[in-house]
């Protein structure tokens, strides 16, 4: 069995429905590790609860262990500050992820690979280290429809997709829906239905995360064009 995947990219891009996505297709239980939990100001507590976490899911095996926003826990400047706490957890599960003998397969997300260890990336800890890029034109067009299909499955059609996913370059899925519903709530206040326009006027007047992240994203599309790391 595989080892497991990293999977980069800007929040809302899907990464973390990708691992339910795969649990659902490989018809294995998905459980989640919530890293933050696993730490704790009483000396040794930390070290005890990652072991014991270890030890579930090798019970549990064959199974996937999901990972999310792993970049917040095991970050490159972290060690210092905690009396080696975050160092000695961090060495127990690096180096059960190379050991590891069970079929766990491992699914990790993560915003920003640069905030990760060297140590957490280098080969044998993952199979494969995937970028989850944008939605292009095509594929922003496919989430408009799937979410105004939601809320309008009788007269998703009437709503202008071509031109809604034309002006929303550099929106993530998350953003679409997040404007959808803007721009429901908007037109309610105003006692009317939404229409194309009040999803334009939310799309003219928000930011999209992209935008404040632009620089992070053009390396990632840098690393995939070296082969470090794939496309999704």
């Amino acid at each position: 069995m595989p080892k497991g995947i990293l999977l980069v990219g800007i929040q809302g891009t899907g990464k973390s429905l990708s691992a339910k996505a795969i649990a659902s297709e490989w018809k294995l239980p998905l459980l989640k590790l919530d890293i933050s939990k696993i730490f704790s100001g009483i000396l040794g507590e930390s070290e005890t609860k990652i072991t014991r976490m270890i030890h579930i899911c090798e019970q549990i095996s064959p199974c996937i262990l999901w990972i999310d926003e792993i970049d917040k826990i095991f970050t490159k400047n972290q060690y210092n500050y905690d009396g080696g706490t975050s160092n000695r957890v961090n060495n127990i599960f690096l180096s059960w992820l190379s050991e590891r003998k069970n079929k766990i397969f491992i699914i990790a997300t993560a915003n920003n690979i640069n905030h990760l260890p060297n140590e957490m990336l280098r080969k044998g800890r993952f199979d494969e280290i995937f970028f989850v890029n944008l939605p292009n034109f095509e594929e922003r067009l496919h989430t408009f429809k799937i979410h105004l299909n939601k809320v309008r499955p009788l007269s998703w059609y009437k709503y202008n997709l071509y031109y809604l996913s034309q002006i929303s370059k550099n929106f993530s899925g998350a953003e679409i829906e997040q404007i959808i519903n803007e721009a429901m709530c908007n037109a309610f206040y105003h006692n009317r239905e939404f229409t194309t326009k009040d999803i334009v006027y939310s799309i003219e007047t928000t930011i999209p995360l992209y935008s404040m992240n632009e620089l992070h994203n053009l390396k990632l599309q840098k690393l995939v064009k070296s082969g470090k790391i794939r496309i999704a």
